[in-house]
């Protein structure tokens, strides 16, 4: 017979069919784990699953959305300083992006939404 530790439980699972065994001191599933385990036997160690393929893609969506929300922002700023922030004097060039990030918040508010 092979058992099973289950994390973050007491619950026991036998393997040969994966019978789900309560910490019942009465149960008879339970002495019957003892005595195995009175004998000198471990259980075996509790290997987490697999990750599935839509798991993954979902992890991977949403550190593309956060790359996409950083790229938007710095193509906007990019996009103004070519077009002539860079040559405007200073407090016209602080006034522009102040603007700019206003508006990028204003963005990054709508997306969050």
């Amino acid at each position: 017979m092979s058992y099973q530790e289950l994390p973050n439980t007491t619950t026991i699972l036998r393997l040969a069919d994966n019978a789900s065994i309560p910490d019942d001191p009465k149960n008879r599933d339970r002495i019957e784990y003892l005595a195995w385990r009175a004998l000198g036997n471990l259980p075996a160690s509790y290997v987490a699953p697999a990750e599935t393929d839509d798991e993954k893609q979902a992890k991977k969506n949403v550190v593309l959305a956060a790359i996409d929300n950083n790229s938007v922002r710095s193509l906007r700023e990019l996009v103004l300083d070519l077009a002539g922030i860079i040559a405007l004097s200073g407090a016209q060039r602080i006034a522009a992006r102040t603007r700019l990030k206003t508006e990028n918040d204003k963005a990054d508010l709508e997306r969050a939404k």
